[in-house]
């Protein structure tokens, strides 16, 4: 990860699957625990990701919310995102393009 304006960003490649979860967990109570609340994720290189990364996803930006924070993910390949928008992620992660995109999300805090 990175931090820059104050927003963290994370980059993950390849599978988000069931044995990757905890880590992922870990990563972003990290986050959480050191005051970074406004994250940014890179999923360019992500190659699949599964119902439990999914859920890791989702819960962990509901929490960012409830203490005013945010995440929002870009660079998605166009497979993964079409089963995003199909499960509505989009309705609590935003989703952008590119990470110019997300990082005005992410600085206009809207």
């Amino acid at each position: 990860y990175e931090s820059k304006y104050n927003i963290t960003i994370f980059k993950v490649h390849g599978r988000l699957d069931l044995p990757s979860c905890p880590e992922l967990e870990e990563s972003f109570r990290a986050f959480r625990d050191q005051g970074k609340i406004m994250l940014l994720g890179d999923c360019s290189n992500l190659t699949y990701i599964n119902s439990a990364a999914m859920r890791v996803l989702l819960s962990t930006a509901r929490e960012l919310y409830e203490i005013g924070g945010k995440m929002v993910i870009f660079g998605l390949n166009d497979r993964i995102n079409k089963l995003f928008e199909i499960t509505g992620i989009p309705n609590v992660i935003p989703l952008t393009d590119t990470f110019e995109e997300g990082l005005g999300l992410l600085l206009n805090k809207t």
